[in-house]
C-alpha cells in the first residue's frame, strides 16, 4: 500500500502525508472482509507515532468491482477509503473520504 496526498486544517494532522505499507486482506468464517496488517508514515516530515504499529480494518465489495475499506492504526482515528479493484485484480485504487483530507493510493497485489 501506498498511500499519499495532505491533510487539511480540521483534520487530525494537517500538511502532506505519506503512508506505505502491508496490509493482507482476507476473508473470515462469517464472509466479512478482514484486513491486518503494519502502516509506516510521514506527516510533514515529521514521522507518525503509529509508525510500524498494528493495523486493522474491514473491506467490502461490490459486484462492479467497487468497494469501501477503513484501517485503524493502532490507538488513531480510523481512515475510510472508496476504492476501484483494477489491473484484472492486480491492483486497487483508492480514494480518502474522510473529511478535511486530499488522500489517494494504490494498493498492489503481491504474488
Amino acid at each position: 500500500m501506498a498511500v499519499r496526498g495532505s491533510f487539511l486544517a480540521g483534520a487530525p494532522f494537517t500538511g502532506p502525508v505519506i503512508l506505505i505499507g502491508e496490509l493482507a486482506l482476507s476473508v473470515n468464517a462469517s464472509g466479512d472482509g478482514v484486513i491486518n496488517g503494519h502502516l509506516a508514515g510521514s506527516e510533514n516530515g515529521t514521522i507518525l507515532t503509529f509508525a510500524e504499529e498494528p493495523v486493522t480494518g474491514s473491506y467490502s465489495v461490490d459486484a462492479n468491482c467497487k468497494g469501501t475499506l477503513t484501517i485503524t492504526p493502532k490507538g488513531e482515528s480510523v481512515l475510510n477509503f472508496s476504492f476501484v479493484i483494477v489491473d484484472c485484480g492486480k491492483e486497487l485504487l483508492a480514494v480518502e473520504t474522510d473529511a478535511d483530507t486530499v488522500v489517494n493510493g494504490t494498493l498492489v497485489k503481491r504474488n
